[in-house]
């Protein structure tokens, strides 16, 4: 599935959702919210990314991302900066970077 993303730029485009749904079960005895979420595939594949630092999900975001036609025809890819710069692993910048050798697309890491 791809989503049409409307705004001031040519082309966007949002692959998937990432939760599909979301239940409030209260907060914890560390005074923490608590949820239970049910996510798509590749928003669980993200989460785990994310959440884990485990690259190894990178190759299976990318993979499914080859649904997506015309990427290859981007002048660049750009990844949106992240506002956790601690962060082991930059989920979006190591997307890009997999998905833009992928397509054979440059990825601009520093314009945002």
């Amino acid at each position: 599935m791809s989503i049409k993303l409307d705004g001031n730029w040519k082309n966007g485009l949002a692959f998937d959702v990432h939760t599909l749904s979301s239940n409030y079960l209260g907060v914890n005895e560390f005074g923490h919210e608590q949820w239970e979420n049910t996510r798509s595939e590749i928003g669980e594949l993200l989460f785990q990314l994310k959440y884990s630092a485990d690259k190894r999900k990178v190759q299976k975001i990318v993979k499914l991302l080859d649904s997506i036609k015309g990427i290859e025809s981007f002048d660049y890819l750009i990844p949106v900066p992240s506002t956790n710069k601690q962060r082991i692993v930059q989920p979006v910048v190591e997307i890009a970077r997999v998905l833009g050798e992928h397509r054979g697309v440059a990825v601009l890491e520093d314009v945002l």
